[in-house]
């Protein structure tokens, strides 16, 4: 993945969240498909938007800013498999 090449800690955080989600998906379900893919990113965007909303009540912009940085290299990865 682009993450590994690049070193970015933003995109390797992201690329670590995305995996454990997929290694959480293989072993409840199986192998994942193109069903499972995206019903990962699925969850993932809703984790990243409740704790963008939880952050934002409690009043901590610095990590409102950091979950949506990660939001938006989730949502590039997810428009790079799409065109895949």
């Amino acid at each position: 993945m682009e993450a590994r090449k690049n070193n970015s800690k933003l995109d390797l955080s992201v690329y670590q969240r995305i995996k454990a989600e997929q290694d959480k998906y293989v072993h409840s379900v199986g192998q994942v498909d193109e069903v499972g893919q995206a019903k990962i990113l699925q969850k993932l965007y809703k984790d990243y938007t409740v704790s963008i909303s939880e952050y934002k009540k409690a009043g901590r912009q610095d990590l409102v800013e950091s979950e949506e940085a990660e939001l938006e290299v989730c949502l590039l990865y997810t428009s790079d498999a799409a065109d895949e």
